[in-house]
């Protein structure tokens, strides 16, 4: 029997790099947070800095074109409909922006995905918030921020 493409073969040593690619992709999307731990403790500078290097090349635009067409499904934004919010993804810089409307007052979150994400935390901006305190504001982009860089969605990436 010969071995097709797709076939493991222990003793292949790109078999081996393809899944040590996969594990640690796999370990991305379900335990982000516990990588960027890691990653901050790593007290070798040479090897923190070829991981990031190669999440940044290799695994993290995979990661984040899918993030982002999760975010542009049609589905996700059914779900919104009648909420007051629009939704604008620019792919082409990793942002997500999100215009709603409160008490008639127009409100705008950006979040960016940083080109290593996830092993760095999203970036939560408003550029908008008339009729809201500054604390206030600051606090609720806190709590976007937290919310989006510790949620984990497992059942999603075992699909």
């Amino acid at each position: 029997m010969t071995a097709k493409p797709a076939d493991y073969i222990a003793d292949s040593p790109i078999s081996l790099r393809l899944l040590t690619a996969h594990v640690y992709y796999r370990a991305l999307l379900l335990l982000p947070s516990l990588i960027r731990s890691w990653l901050a403790e790593c007290r070798d500078r040479q090897l923190s800095t070829a991981v990031a290097s190669y999440t940044s090349k290799h695994i993290s635009p995979a990661i984040i074109r899918t993030e982002l067409a999760r975010v542009k499904d049609p589905n996700a934004a059914a779900e919104l409909s009648g909420e007051n919010i629009s939704i604008k993804v620019a792919s082409a810089v990793n942002e997500v922006t999100a215009a709603f409307t409160v008490d008639e007052q127009q409100l705008e979150l950006t979040v960016k995905l940083p080109s290593d994400w996830p092993l760095h935390t999203i970036e939560v901006n408003g550029s908008k918030h008339v009729g809201v305190t500054d604390d206030r504001w600051r606090a609720w982009e806190l709590g976007v921020q937290q919310i989006l860089t510790f949620r984990v969605r497992p059942a999603d990436h075992l699909k």
